[in-house]
C-alpha cells in the first residue's frame, strides 16, 4: 500500500528542517499551502517544489469555506493560486479545505474552478497534542488496521511534527508501505 504523507498550513520556519529530513530519506510529500504564509517563505516554497514535492492549495487565510460567499471562496483560491504560481510557475489543481469544511455548495464552486479537493484518512491530531509520540502512535494504529493505502494529515507549522518526520517515515516503511505524493496515491 501507499501512504500519501501531507502537510498543511505552511510553509513555515520549520519547513526547511522537514525538507532536509525528506531529502535524507528520499521521500516526496504533498504540501497544502496557505497563501498568506508564502511571502515570508518564498524560498522555502520554491525549494519544496524544486525538490519534487507536490504543492496543493489550502486557501489564502485558512478560512472556513462553508461560511464564505461564493466571491470570497473564489478570491481565497485565486489569490493563493496566483501567489503559488508566481513562485513555482504553475497552478496546483489539488486543494484541501481548512477544517474539512467543504459542503456541497463549496464543492460545486471548487469544481467550477477546476480544483480537486483532497481529504485524509489519518488525522494525526498533531495540532491538538503537539506530541511527536502521539503522532507516531496515530500512524502505528492506522497501519495496523489498513492494508490499502491512505492519506495522512499533519502540519509543518509545528516543531513537534517536523521532529517526528524521521520516525513517521521509518514507521511507514517498517510496515511495508511506500510513501507517495497525493497525485500518485490517487493514480492521477
Amino acid at each position: 500500500g501507499r501512504v500519501a504523507v501531507t502537510f498543511d498550513d505552511g510553509p513555515s520556519q520549520f519547513t526547511p528542517t522537514l525538507l532536509d529530513t525528506l531529502s535524507r530519506y528520499g521521500v516526496k510529500v504533498t504540501f497544502f499551502i496557505v497563501g498568506s504564509m508564502i511571502e515570508d517563505n518564498t524560498q522555502v516554497l520554491l525549494r519544496a517544489y524544486s525538490e519534487g514535492h507536490q504543492i496543493g492549495l489550502h486557501t489564502w487565510s485558512h478560512a472556513n469555506l462553508n461560511s464564505l460567499s461564493e466571491s470570497s471562496i473564489r478570491q481565497e483560491m485565486e489569490e493563493t493560486s496566483d501567489a503559488v504560481a508566481r513562485v513555482i510557475g504553475r497552478r496546483p489543481r489539488y486543494m484541501r479545505c481548512p477544517y474539512e469544511a467543504c459542503n456541497e455548495r463549496v464543492l460545486k464552486i471548487l469544481a467550477e474552478m477546476d480544483y480537486q479537493p483532497v481529504g485524509w484518512s489519518l488525522d494525526t491530531d498533531d495540532w491538538r497534542t503537539l506530541s511527536s509520540d502521539h503522532t507516531i502512535k496515530a500512524y502505528e494504529n492506522t497501519l495496523n488496521d489498513k492494508s490499502e493505502g491512505f492519506i495522512s494529515l499533519q502540519h509543518d507549522i509545528y516543531q513537534s511534527t517536523v521532529e517526528a518526520a524521521p520516525r513517521i517515515i521509518e514507521t511507514i516503511r517498517a510496515r511495508g508501505f511506500e510513501t507517495s505524493i497525493v497525485a500518485d496515491c490517487l493514480n492521477d
